[in-house]
């Protein structure tokens, strides 16, 4: 026989089942992430937890706060970074009660919530730590001669002609390629510059700090004082960012159909050892002017994962030993996985569980 307290955590999680069942949870900001890859995923993710009862929607405005008739009568609401949530569209939401944030909660009118009590959260997105690592993988094989001494092992280099020997403990030829010591750089001496300073700027420059590395940054409107200290960075206008950085990582976002932010001007203020990141956009470089810049080693090197033209299907890069490149997977997980943390989050709200995050 159940006993008493049995049965009362039974109704309970019928009750919980039923709740769920008949919510709808509005997924804000997806036109860009592809829809169908977003769905897909969630619906993967949410198996495994009492949300595989909800009903998800997609609202494919991004940007803006231009939210379809399905926030009227939606009980949750998970919203990537890109979205903004005003007041007036929190005025919208007449059955909203609870805000699910992936990524930064500056585009959402956390005031405007709490007036409702609304719960609010906000859980880092597991995509901009993917690309923030991609990025410190970047600038740790660049700094160490990673990809370089990889290729010259391979092709079974052997400048200094020196007899190969069984390695002991005492016994060893180190830096058998001959490789200059003054191009293994520490990152404890290096000067980190990021262009944007959204999520994933943010991730890069959480990583390189502790790596010891000065982080400058730059972007559209400058944080506040506070938030620099907090964070150990210091801001610089562009032109001022690539005149001292030793790694310049790109992190911004552009309108369609905007000019490139780098370009030869642009790479002409870089240092003659530095380094160009892109794990951003193809298009926001003129990838021509990056290619002179590297062929007649007007900059150190470059490291990239997109590409003005994907696939990359030509002979451009094609003798460049100073260049190291991926096929635009910075941003690649697990299926699933960028939504997991989230819809556990959802999950633990609709089970009047203790919720992360919370604002």
């Amino acid at each position: 026989m159940p006993t008493l307290e049995q049965g009362k955590i039974e109704i309970r999680t019928r009750e919980i089942f039923r709740q769920v069942h008949i919510v709808k949870i509005l997924v804000g900001s997806t036109a860009r992430g592809r829809p169908k890859r977003y769905e897909k995923e969630i619906s993967i993710t949410a198996r495994s937890t009492i949300l595989s009862e909800a009903r998800f929607v997609y609202d494919l405005n991004d940007h803006d706060d231009r939210w379809t008739c399905d926030i009227e009568d939606c009980g949750a609401l998970l919203i990537l970074t890109t979205r903004n949530l005003s007041a007036k569209a929190v005025e919208r939401a007449r059955r909203l009660r609870f805000v699910q944030i992936l990524g930064s909660p500056e585009r959402v009118d956390i005031a405007a919530c709490k007036q409702r009590e609304i719960v609010v959260s906000a859980l880092p997105d597991p995509r901009h730590i993917a690309v923030a690592e991609h990025t410190l993988m970047f600038i740790l094989s660049i700094a160490r001669q990673a990809w370089a001494g990889h290729c010259a092992v391979i092709r079974r280099e052997n400048p200094l002609g020196l007899e190969p020997i069984r390695t002991t403990q005492i016994k060893r030829h180190t830096n058998w390629l001959d490789l200059p010591g003054d191009s293994f750089g520490l990152m404890a001496d290096k000067t980190l510059g990021l262009i944007g300073f959204g999520g994933i700027g943010q991730a890069v420059a959480r990583r390189a700090r502790c790596l010891g590395m000065r982080v400058v940054y730059t972007k559209r409107a400058r944080l506040s004082s506070e938030t620099e200290n907090m964070l150990g960075i210091s801001y610089l206008p562009l032109p001022d960012l690539l005149r001292v950085a030793d790694v310049v990582s790109l992190h911004a976002s552009q309108r369609e159909g905007a000019a490139p932010l780098i370009g030869k001007n642009e790479l002409r203020l870089m240092k003659s050892d530095s380094v160009f990141i892109n794990t951003a956009r193809g298009n926001q470089v003129d990838q021509s002017a990056l290619f002179d810049s590297l062929r007649n080693r007007r900059i150190g090197g470059a490291a990239l994962d997109v590409f003005a033209i994907e696939p990359v299907l030509t002979d451009e890069f094609h003798g460049l030993s100073n260049v190291m490149l991926t096929p635009h997977t910075a941003g690649i997980m697990p299926p699933g996985r960028r939504f997991k943390d989230v819809l556990i989050n959802l999950e633990a709200f609709f089970k009047k569980e203790n919720v992360a995050g919370l604002i």
